[in-house]
């Protein structure tokens, strides 16, 4: 049996019982079971339905859930006061009926439903569009965080940082989402302020990384697939990047986007010569690419407070034109040719790799 099935064993109904615990004996010197048995009783974990549900997160994902947007994304919340909603994102994942109250009673417009486990979904009254508040694990009212805060961290488990940190926030992060910003009683522009350190989003395949404050140099070197959004970076941002999506809404160092062979980048206010145009291009954003923008620039604004995000989300149909993107010229055209051949009905592998080997 593997962990997970073993795990999962001990929370059915039914399943053998665990070895009762003397509690003489250390934390450190207990079996997986007498370990199990410690930890607080379903009704004490609050959401979660029992401690294996807490840290796989599976018991209560459903496609219907996995699917959808995250509530945080809502136009709803689009010019909401994050000082006025702490109260719900601060117990998003450990109570959801409070978030949902909250949210009711600001957006009366919103329509409210469960589904066959529990989770919450949430329909805009401006887009029509159905939110999830996601099941999940949360960590906040960090004040502050050494090297590696949030490396790894898997789906459904957030980290909330009030505070600053130092290198690698979110190595190797592989859907989760990692929130660095400013306490709430700062009072200095956290654009102008260094937040985090280097190598931030290191070897990242999937999740989100916002960050409201500047970091240091190689902002998500490697990045194969997460999201993140900063308001500044150093030097190398971009290395070696082969998947996901960046956005910087501040100044950057030199060398941008050396080696990036995929994914995309969005800067704001871009100086072009301060990329290595080896192997990208610098555009405009496309039509097609505005909405998908601004959904992160807004999600990044609801979650961090960033009055940067604000003033953007305020002006966008002027602000989104200030914005360059960084694209791969192999990476688009490979996107092209997958395009191309769903459109023509062909083998998408095979017409890849021959528009690969014929350049």
């Amino acid at each position: 049996m593997s962990p997970e099935e073993w795990l999962a064993s001990q929370n059915k109904q039914g399943a053998p019982a665990t070895p009762a615990m003397d509690a003489a004996i250390p934390a450190d010197q207990m079996s997986p079971e007498q370990w199990l048995a410690s930890q607080p009783k379903p009704k004490e974990m609050g959401f979660f339905e029992s401690i294996g549900e807490s840290i796989t997160g599976r018991e209560r994902a459903t496609p219907v859930t996995q699917a959808l947007p995250d509530w945080a994304s809502m136009p709803e919340l689009n010019t909401f006061s994050m000082a006025s909603f702490k109260s719900a994102l601060g117990t998003t994942l450990t109570n959801p009926q409070e978030t949902v109250q909250v949210i009711k009673s600001n957006f009366p417009g919103v329509e409210v439903r469960q589904d066959e486990k529990g989770n919450f979904l949430l329909r805009s009254s401006i887009n029509g569009q159905e939110y999830a508040i996601k099941p999940g694990f949360q960590v906040s009212d960090i004040p502050r965080a050494a090297a590696g805060l949030a490396a790894f961290t898997p789906a459904g488990m957030a980290i909330r940082l009030y505070g600053d940190s130092n290198d690698y926030v979110g190595k190797g992060i592989s859907g989760g989402r990692v929130i660095v910003r400013p306490d709430e009683k700062a009072t200095f522009a956290s654009e102008e302020n260094v937040i985090a350190g280097n190598v931030i989003g290191y070897g990242a395949t999937s999740g989100e990384i916002y960050i409201r404050g500047l970091v240091g140099e190689r902002f998500c070197v490697r990045n194969s697939g997460a999201t993140a959004v900063v308001e500044g970076v150093g030097d190398h941002a971009l290395e070696y990047m082969t998947g996901g999506t960046v956005v910087i809404l501040g100044a950057t160092g030199r060398n941008i986007a050396a080696g990036m062979s995929g994914g995309r980048a969005f800067v704001l206010d871009l100086d072009s010569a301060a990329v290595n145009g080896e192997m990208v291009d610098v555009l405009a954003v496309p039509s097609d690419q505005r909405e998908i923008l601004k959904s992160i620039v807004s999600d990044f604004h609801v979650e961090t407070g960033s009055n940067v995000a604000a003033d953007l989300l305020a002006t966008w149909e002027t602000s989104v034109s200030r914005f360059s993107m960084i694209m791969p010229r192999d990476y688009a055209r490979v996107l092209a040719a997958i395009e191309r051949a769903t459109k023509d009905g062909l083998p998408i592998d095979q017409y890849v790799m021959e528009v690969a080997a014929n350049g």
